[in-house]
C-alpha cells in the first residue's frame, strides 16, 4: 500500500485541495516516516512534533495553495521564525530567528507543512555534511559516500520521504551535488531570482555569497521542482540583488540545439559519460538537436570561482582558524594552502573575465539555448573526503569542476538524476541563459519521461 509520504508534492497538493485526504493525514504520515529513518540518517536537526496541529488548522482554514498539505524542510543556515539560524556552529545554538526568510516564507504561504530543519557542514562551507554540533548526515544508498554538501541534510529528506520538497542553498555546488548524490532534482536559479539567507539586513555578507549564493528548491519530480522553484521566487525588498522577473520567458528560442560536453580534455569517468550520452539521446528522442560541442572559454571557467573567493578566505583565515569544527578547520585550512599566489590584482582579473566568459557564453546561447554538462567526474565520492589532505581536496575541484565554476557566471543550472545501470545514482546539469529557468524545466521533462520518476528510497545498509 502506498503511504502518504511517498507521494509527489504535486499529488499531496491536489488531493488535499480536493478534500480527498487532510493536511494533518499528510504531516502525521510524514512524521512516522521521519522516525522510522531519521535516527540512521541524522538528515533533520529539529523535527517539527507541531506539524500536525499546524496543518490541522490549515484543514480548517481555506485548504487552498499550490503546495497545500505538501511537507517541506528548511535549511540551518536560513532564517525561520522559531528555530535556531545555527550554521552548524555551537556558538549559534541559541541564535533564533524572529522573522522567516522569503524564500521559506513562500512555501508556507504556498500551504507546505514544515516538518523540520536539514543538516548542513558548519558555515554551509563543505562539500560533506557533518558538523561538530549536529554530526554526520548519511547518504541512504552507501554509508561509505558521501550525501553532499552543503544541502546534504535536504537531499536525504527528500530522497528518503521525509518530506516532499525542501529548500537549500547553493554557492558551490551545495544543492547541485547533494541532489547528484541522493539521485533527485535540484535547481541552482538564476543570481537575482531569490533572495539569499540572512533577514537580518545589519548581519555582513561575505562578497563571495553576495556575488554566487542563491536558494533553491530540491524535489523528486520535476513538476514538484517547478512546485517549490514557483514558491520559493518570493518578491522581496530584502536583498537589493533580487530582480523581479518572469518565471516564464515571453518566447521560446527558435534553436532546439544543445550543446553536449562530453570532452574538456579532463579526467571522466565511464559513467559519467555514459549519464551524459543517455541524456543527449533523450532530449534527441524529444526533438531536440543535439551536437557534442563545448561553449567559449571553458577551461578557464574551472579556476574562476577559487580565484573569486581566493582573496576574501585568505583575508578571513584566522577568523575561520577559530571556528568549533574540526573538520570544517580541515577543509578550510588545505583549501586556502592549494590557492595559486596571489597578486594584488588577482581578484580584479578574475572579475574581468567572469564578464569575457558570460558575454561570450550568452553569444554561443544564441545558437545552443541549452547546454548539458557533467555534475561529477566520478558518480560518488567517499564521505569525508574532503578531509584527507591536501590531495584530496585537489582532487574534489578536478572533480566537481562544473559545481564550483556555475556559480560564478550567474547561470541557472538544474541537475537531473539520470540511471546508468548502478547502485549509485548519476545525474547532468542542464544550464540554460539567466531567467529562463523555464527552458531547463522543459528539456527536465523531456528527460523525466523516458527515465521514469524518481521513487522514495529505503536505506540500503
Amino acid at each position: 500500500m502506498t503511504q502518504l509520504w511517498q507521494l509527489s508534492a504535486a499529488n499531496i497538493a491536489k488531493m488535499v485541495s480536493n478534500k480527498e485526504i487532510s493536511a494533518e493525514e499528510v504531516a502525521k504520515s510524514h512524521l512516522e516516516r521521519i522516525d522510522g529513518v531519521n535516527q540512521v540518517l541524522n538528515a533533520l536537526t529539529i523535527v517539527e512534533r507541531e506539524a500536525t496541529s499546524k496543518a490541522k488548522t490549515f484543514d480548517q482554514g481555506a485548504r487552498s495553495g499550490k503546495l497545500s498539505g505538501v511537507a517541506f524542510t528548511s535549511k540551518i543556515n536560513v532564517d525561520h521564525a522559531g528555530y535556531p539560524t545555527d550554521d552548524g556552529v555551537s556558538f549559534l545554538a541559541g541564535d533564533i530567528a524572529t522573522e522567516t526568510t522569503t524564500t521559506v516564507r513562500g512555501l508556507e504561504e504556498a500551504g507546505a507543512t514544515m516538518m523540520g530543519r536539514s543538516n548542513a557542514p558548519a558555515l554551509a562551507f563543505r562539500i560533506h555534511t557533518g558538523n561538530e554540533l549536529h554530526g554526520e548526515t548519511f547518504n541512504p544508498f552507501d554509508k561509505a559516500i558521501t550525501p553532499g554538501g552543503s544541502s546534504g541534510g535536504a537531499g536525504v529528506a527528500v530522497a528518503t520521504g521525509m518530506c516532499a520538497v525542501a529548500q537549500g542553498n547553493d554557492i558551490g555546488g551545495s544543492i547541485r551535488w547533494p541532489a547528484f548524490c541522493n539521485g533527485i532534482y535540484g535547481l541552482r536559479p538564476s543570481m537575482g531570482r531569490m533572495n539569499v539567507m540572512r533577514v537580518k539586513t545589519a548581519a555582513p555578507r561575505f562578497a563571495s555569497s553576495m556575488m554566487m549564493s542563491t536558494n533553491g528548491p530540491l524535489a523528486r519530480t520535476v513538476d514538484d521542482l517547478w512546485l517549490a522553484f514557483e514558491a520559493m521566487s518570493h518578491a522581496t525588498s530584502d536583498d537589493p540583488r533580487t530582480t523581479p522577473v518572469a518565471l516564464t520567458g515571453t518566447e521560446k528560442p527558435t534553436s532546439k540545439k544543445v550543446a553536449l560536453i562530453t570532452s574538456d580534455g579532463h579526467a571522466i569517468s565511464d559513467e559519467t559519460k555514459q549519464a551524459l550520452q543517455i541524456a543527449g539521446k533523450h532530449l534527441e528522442d524529444a526533438g531536440y538537436e543535439v551536437e557534442e560541442v563545448n561553449p567559449p572559454m571553458l577551461e578557464n571557467t574551472f579556476s574562476l570561482w577559487m580565484r573569486i573567493a581566493a582573496p576574501e578566505l585568505i583575508h578571513q583565515t584566522e577568523l575561520m582558524m577559530q571556528v568549533p569544527d574540526a573538520d570544517f578547520v580541515t577543509w578550510t585550512r588545505d583549501v586556502i594552502a592549494t590557492f595559486p599566489t596571489l597578486e594584488p590584482d588577482t581578484y580584479f582579473k578574475a572579475i574581468i573575465e567572469r564578464d569575457l566568459i558570460g558575454r561570450a557564453w550568452m553569444k554561443f546561447m544564441n545558437d545552443y539555448p541549452l547546454m548539458i554538462m557533467m555534475n561529477a567526474s566520478n558518480n560518488s565520492m567517499p564521505a569525508r573526503y574532503d578531509t584527507q589532505g591536501i590531495d584530496a581536496v585537489k582532487d574534489v575541484f578536478e572533480t566537481l569542476r562544473y559545481q564550483f565554476s556555475l556559480p560564478a557566471l550567474g547561470f541557472p543550472v538544474l541537475q537531473a538524476p539520470i540511471n546508468v545501470g548502478i547502485p549509485k545514482p548519476n545525474g547532468v546539469q542542464i544550464v540554460g541563459s539567466p531567467f529562463r529557468e523555464d527552458l531547463l524545466f522543459d528539456a527536465a521533462r523531456a528527460i523525466e519521461i523516458r527515465e521514469g520518476q524518481r521513487p522514495v528510497v529505503d536505506v540500503a545498509w
